[in-house]
């Protein structure tokens, strides 16, 4: 058997849709563009300066398909050239997720993580709350290489410290998750 890959990509009409294309997101749009992620990362939105005493609000709402827990939103504080998610001379040193879970960036940062969960009823009621929609803030404070993210959802309180260990032009912040639709981001400069 031989497989042969072309280099010439196909045109996204190539083969016709049989069911019509299901969009959550065709609701009026923040300061960034709507987006919405059908699988882990698989969207994002553009990168966003950190500054300190900034805040990001968003509406959140899972999609039909989501059923586990880490199905939610997150986010993650990256540097790139071009301020995109896994742009040119990409560097992750933080990835949030706002169910209290988050994945260390090895040797170029370090991350300190405390979830808290003074009125939490369970993870069912958790995931009906991410069903229903809600409405989301992540705030920032910076001091140099030192970030502080907070973020409180359903009785889930998350404090991130990420303090970056390697030279970075510019720290960026993008929204993104799994299996949900994020509407109307606006971006608060403090």
């Amino acid at each position: 058997m031989t497989i042969d890959k072309s280099e010439e990509e196909v045109a996204p009409d190539y083969i016709p849709r049989i069911a019509e294309e299901i969009s959550y997101i065709n609701v009026p749009a923040g300061d960034v563009p709507n987006v919405q992620v059908d699988g882990y990362r698989s969207e994002s939105t553009a990168g966003i300066p950190v500054r300190d005493g900034m805040s990001i609000t968003f509406h959140s709402k899972n999609l039909p398909t989501a059923r586990l827990v880490w199905h939610c939103p997150s986010y993650v504080i990256f540097a790139a050239d071009d301020g995109k998610v896994y742009g040119e001379n990409y560097t992750e040193f933080s990835l949030v997720r706002i169910d209290g879970e988050t994945w260390e960036a090895g040797h170029v940062a370090d991350n300190e993580l405390v979830v808290n969960k003074p009125d939490f009823a369970g993870w069912d009621a958790w995931k009906e709350f991410n069903k229903q929609g809600y409405e989301c803030t992540v705030s920032f404070k910076r001091d140099g290489n030192r970030i502080e993210s907070t973020t409180t959802n359903n009785g889930i309180e998350i404090r991130n410290v990420t303090t970056i260990n390697v030279e970075a032009k510019e720290i960026y912040v993008a929204l993104s998750g799994d299996q949900c639709a994020l509407t109307n981001i606006r971006i608060n400069n403090g």
